[in-house]
């Protein structure tokens, strides 16, 4: 105990000696005294708070970043099960037959502005949705 306050009265000295040469007298020292004490309480009541403040706010930006994270990770999980399920169900092949079945002239205006391609990519997206659903 003895050790500690030699520093703090060492180190009140060594702080103000600046102020003690640029003022007169005692007067310097005892406003280095009072600015070192108005420093401290204001590190208490300011410095610490805003620290915790700035601490809640980092940890909610890594919150929501993660939670997108997550977000992203299970949509292209569903959209790889999604396609593996219209794999197994075989809809792109009952597609085909059915835009073949149609006269050809209807087909190549089908084709023409893609349209398999678009029931093909609308059928993902639901089928995606259902695999998202149910997780």
């Amino acid at each position: 105990m003895k050790n500690i306050f030699v520093f703090f009265a060492l180190s009140l000295f060594f702080f103000s000696f600046s102020s003690y040469a640029a003022e007169s007298g005692i007067q310097g020292f005892a406003q280095s005294i009072l600015d070192f004490f108005s420093d401290f309480w204001e590190a208490i009541t300011e410095g610490i708070p805003n620290l915790f403040q700035r601490l809640a706010a980092w940890a909610f930006e890594a919150a929501v970043f993660l939670k997108f994270l997550l977000y992203l990770e299970s949509i292209k999980f569903a959209w790889g099960v999604a396609k593996l399920v219209l794999e197994d169900l075989s809809i792109s092949s009952t597609l085909s037959q059915f835009f073949g079945a149609l006269p050809p002239t209807a087909r190549a205006i089908l084709v023409d502005i893609r349209f398999p391609d678009a029931v093909n990519v609308i059928l993902n997206a639901y089928v995606t949705k259902a695999v998202l659903r149910i997780m």
